[in-house]
């Protein structure tokens, strides 16, 4: 019924299809196989205009930016392919865990909380011999830091962002910097000049929008004189009578069998609404000020089945760690299914999921507190 819908939509001219994307931020593999199915819808329902139907939206904002402007261990600025190719986030921590990388500068993330198997990631960030920091919360992987520059909220920030409809955006800084934070370019650019003398020269951010106009594909309009902001998309359209291939091959996609032993559960996890970011990242405890957002969801009846009250805590065990939690009975969540958001005290759930990050469902043993 949805793909007959969906077709009568696209054969209409008078209506537009939108494919939205929004990936779970755990599951590499699986989101990239999410990716390729809603690629591959759109193409099949917009053909050519593809570029303006399919929307992926990234856990955090400017992703599309960062992408394009060559932070891609295997793309160059512009999404070109890269003559050398670097390390994903999996083989830096392998490398820090062998010795075989032994530095690393973390600009306003925060692997610790975001990166599965929180344990090995905080062990291999312990191995480094030089860790650089620049951020704006003292987050876990701030603390880990040899040297730590504070950078500046984004509202405090001049320069441009991306947005998942490909809209190139201009941004003000809104507030000055407070004690000794620092817009991070000039952190970076100060570390630079220190390798190598003279390398960056920027006198104002603006400096550095010119120079992604006259060097990456697809940003040549955007220089710091552009006037219509928001309004132009960094991708240009298909050239007219251009047709995108679609795959070759069906998506699939394994379902995750919900039928586990008494007490074991499949865990899950994703992005919610009402809990901070950066309130997470510091372990802040109103980081979800009404605090909605702060339990293991569980059906019904596995409650009842486990004898497990409503907010009764629970502790969930997996081969990789684990967590204690208050229990709510939800019946969002299929029955062998346990849900915790993704924020709860700064990605706490990231300690109970594989390193690998691998599409297979975890277990959890689930066992009331006396």
């Amino acid at each position: 019924e949805a793909a007959r819908a969906l077709l009568d939509i696209a054969a209409d001219p008078a209506k537009t299809v939108t494919i939205i994307y929004a990936p779970n931020p755990v599951d590499a593999a699986t989101a990239a196989a999410g990716a390729r199915a809603a690629a591959g819808l759109a193409i099949s329902l917009r053909g050519n205009k593809v570029a303006e139907s399919l929307f992926v939206l990234p856990t955090e904002a400017n992703v599309n930016g960062a992408r394009d402007m060559g932070v891609d261990p295997e793309r160059a600025p512009g999404r070109i392919a890269a003559t050398e190719t670097g390390m994903d986030f999996a083989a830096m921590v392998d490398a820090a865990m062998d010795g075989a990388l032994k530095a690393m500068i973390v600009v306003g993330d925060n692997p610790i909380m975001f990166a599965p198997g929180a344990a090995k990631t905080r062990q291999a960030l312990e191995k480094l011999e030089l860790l650089v920091v620049i951020d704006s919360v003292l987050t876990d992987t701030a603390k880990l830091a040899h040297c730590l520059f504070a950078d500046v909220p984004a509202y405090a920030k001049t320069g441009t962002f991306s947005s998942a409809e490909r809209r190139v955006n201009r941004l003000h800084a809104a507030l000055d910097a407070i004690g000794d934070a620092r817009p991070a370019l000039l952190a970076l650019t100060d570390l630079a000049n220190m390798l190598k003398t003279d390398v960056f020269t920027y006198d104002h951010p603006d400096a550095v929008t010119d120079e992604i106009a006259a060097t990456v594909p697809g940003y040549e309009p955007f220089s710091a004189k552009f006037d219509r902001w928001g309004k132009l998309r960094a991708v240009a359209p298909a050239p007219v009578g251009a047709q995108p291939a679609a795959p070759s091959s069906p998506a699939t996609a394994a379902a995750a069998s919900t039928t586990t032993p008494p007490g074991q559960f499949t865990l899950t996890t994703g992005r919610t609404l009402y809990t901070s970011l950066e309130g997470a990242a510091i372990h802040s405890p109103d980081a979800d000020k009404l605090h909605r957002e702060e339990f293991v969801e569980l059906h019904p009846a596995d409650m009842a089945a486990l004898r497990i009250d409503e907010g009764a805590e629970v502790t969930l065990v997996t081969e990789h760690g684990e967590l204690t939690i208050r229990a709510k009975a939800s019946d969002r969540v299929s029955e062998g299914v346990a849900f915790v958001p993704y924020y709860y005290d700064a990605g706490a759930i990231c300690g109970l999921l594989s390193p690998s990050g691998t599409p297979t469902p975890v277990k959890a043993k689930v066992a009331a507190l006396a």
